[in-house]
């Protein structure tokens, strides 16, 4: 394989700071290449003697590498994305789909794994192994394995435009998140935002070029002046340019809209599952889900809802009467809803989150939670070094009471920096027993 590719270099943690959008489209090429030759090479020696060692197991290493090789890709495509990778990853993921497609429907490899899973030997394998074998057999068979003719041609067409569907829904959630901005120029407007937010806003104008502060749909803008801007008109603005994102309503309606997209995705998700022999989509997406029918998923929401429902209702009405006391009606509007719960909050706890910001910050608190997972479970977690996407994502390993490295994860601030913004950083694991 090309050790210059970083994406090939798949025996250890990604390389994230080395890959370009060049690297994807050879990368995977190669991969491809490779792994048709192992398929080929299986298909013409399956017999009824397949086992694992001589079957299965070539299979799993070849999609492991593939997927050792994707999910980078996948990850920085969803986190930092940009024109040049957005069009290798869209390149690349057609070859994708149609190379999994095609293999889903490979009634040779599928025969190679029922020979292992009717093999008297069987009972043998251990319950990881038996495990991957009966899940094989089933996921053939969700990829239309067994259809024949038309409708095995149009299924594998069915996959590859849900995934393409899929992608470009997802970009255009992205775009119009990234579209739409508050620009703020007259100080007053700032009102209740505390002193964190508005450095952030000016930051983000700066960066943009522009003056004032710039309020965006990102979660460390959004949140927080949802919470504490005193404007409701303003609140109105972002609360309606948020949830009309990628939609045919909004100040940016028709730009990105989604409306199309989800219409072909619910259509072809119903043509696939009839293809099938399923009633609906929900059928055939529940057949590897720990839920075992339609009747059992309704059921379980039905009885959420009516012992949720309730209580929502009393909080809902508590923060009305709340918000009764300050203004001219007795209504909140959704975009008043988190003002006035902060506000109920601070009246009802004599609570701040604001000004205990100064007594938390967030590697002090850090340090507290890693020293609580010391004390309960034995482990150890510290800062390492390697390959990130971006300056402020941070990188930890994780230790036994021995010292050997049982995982590792990344994590990613999104804004803040304090306890107050726990809810604004993600973690992207990447774990496995050294």
């Amino acid at each position: 394989m090309n050790n210059n590719n970083p994406l090939l270099d798949t025996e250890g943690l990604p390389r994230f700071g080395a890959i370009r959008p060049q690297h994807v489209g050879p990368a995977l090429d190669e991969l491809l290449v490779l792994n048709q030759a192992v398929i080929d090479q299986l298909e013409n020696t399956v017999t009824d003697d397949a086992d694992w060692e001589s079957f299965a197991q070539p299979l799993e290493e070849l999609e492991d590498r593939l997927g050792k090789m994707w999910a980078p890709v996948s990850h920085l495509n969803a986190v930092a994305d940009t024109e040049d990778l957005r069009e290798a990853y869209q390149n690349s993921l057609e070859k994708l789909t149609t190379y999994r497609a095609e293999l889903g429907q490979n009634k040779t490899i599928f025969q190679g794994y029922r020979n292992i899973q009717e093999h008297a030997d069987f009972s043998s394998l251990d319950a990881a192994k038996r495990k991957v074998i009966l899940n094989a057999v089933r996921d053939f068979r969700l990829s239309g394995v067994e259809l024949e003719g038309k409708e095995r041609a149009r299924f594998k067409d069915i996959i590859t435009d849900l995934a393409s569907l899929s992608n470009k829904f997802e970009h255009n959630v992205m775009d119009a998140t990234d579209g739409w901005t508050l620009v703020l120029d007259v100080p007053a407007d700032l009102a209740g935002l505390p002193e964190t937010v508005i450095r952030l806003a000016r930051k983000t104008a700066e960066s943009a070029g522009s003056g004032g502060w710039q309020f965006t749909l990102q979660a460390p803008s959004y949140i927080p002046f949802m919470r504490y801007s005193e404007r409701s008109d303003l609140r109105r603005q972002m609360y309606e340019a948020f949830i009309t994102r990628a939609s045919d309503r909004g100040p940016q309606a028709d730009r990105w809209d989604n409306t199309a997209v989800m219409t072909q995705i619910i259509g072809l998700r119903q043509e696939m599952a009839a293809l099938l022999g399923y009633s609906n989509y929900a059928e055939y997406a529940l057949v590897d889900r720990m839920a075992s029918s339609v009747a059992e998923v309704e059921g379980f929401l039905i009885d959420l809802i009516s012992r949720a429902q309730p209580h929502a209702q009393r909080e809902l009405q508590a923060l009305k009467d709340f918000a009764g006391r300050s203004a001219v009606d007795n209504v909140v509007a959704p975009w008043d809803i988190a003002y006035h719960s902060e506000k109920l909050r601070q009246a009802t706890y004599h609570f701040d989150q604001e000004e205990l910001r100064p007594y938390f910050p967030l590697p002090k608190v850090l340090s507290g939670l890693f020293e609580i997972v010391n004390r309960l479970f034995g482990i150890k977690v510290t800062e390492a070094v390697t390959d990130v996407w971006h300056p402020d994502v941070k990188f930890y390993e994780i230790q036994d009471e021995g010292g050997v490295i049982r995982g590792h994860f990344y994590l990613t601030q999104l804004g803040g920096g304090t306890v107050s913004d726990w809810n604004q950083w993600s973690t992207v694991g990447r774990c496995g027993t050294a």
